[in-house]
């Protein structure tokens, strides 16, 4: 098994040009003909924060609490962090199979696919966090010592969701379901 990862760690490190410049045509793709462009980084994110502090504002007042600023920045975070990994799994799942045409045609390891939508979903999620952290102190919310975690955390998530990422679409290959069973699980 070391040697198997060791082949694949060597073969995304000799495609690695490939695999940024697969990541550089998703993001193109992705906000070429959209009216809002790289709004959309930023409006997911936000849309879905937005329902967390509105589902936590509800819960509060049924319990007579109410909802701090500390409350609506970890909601932020975590929102963002779902964003990145429901974006990346929904368009990482089926990249395989969407570019049989240059799978047929060339060699190069399959991971990168699935790896490249990773790092698109990566850049719009730096744009995420980068709105998360202009906006938080004008919320008033204040940096404290727990944020030293935040990078060993995104990291994990980042192993984490390149694992599933890798898993779903080379299931996908084999049982056509699988897209659809992942997008009702998201």
């Amino acid at each position: 098994i070391g040697d198997t990862f060791r082949e694949i760690f060597t073969d995304i490190r000799t495609y690695r040009e490939l695999l940024l410049e697969l990541a550089r045509r998703d993001i193109r793709i992705r906000y070429k003909q959209a009216v809002m462009g790289f709004g959309w980084a930023i409006f997911m994110p936000i849309l879905i924060v937005a329902s967390g502090v509105l589902v936590r504002v509800a819960m509060g007042q049924m319990s007579g609490s109410g909802v701090g600023t500390g409350d609506v920045a970890g909601i932020a975070g975590k929102g963002i962090a779902w964003a990145f990994f429901v974006g990346t799994i929904t368009f990482a799942t089926t990249t395989l199979t969407t570019n049989h045409n240059l799978i047929s045609k060339v060699y190069f390891p399959r991971e990168v696919l699935p790896l490249s939508s990773l790092l698109a979903q990566c850049f719009d999620t730096a744009i995420g966090l980068l709105a998360l952290a202009v906006l938080l102190p004008f919320l008033g919310v204040t940096l404290e010592w727990t944020l030293v975690w935040a990078p060993v955390l995104l990291f994990m998530l980042f192993l984490a969701t390149a694992a599933a990422t890798l898993f779903l679409s080379c299931a996908n290959l084999f049982f056509r379901d699988v897209k659809y069973i992942v997008q009702v699980l998201l």
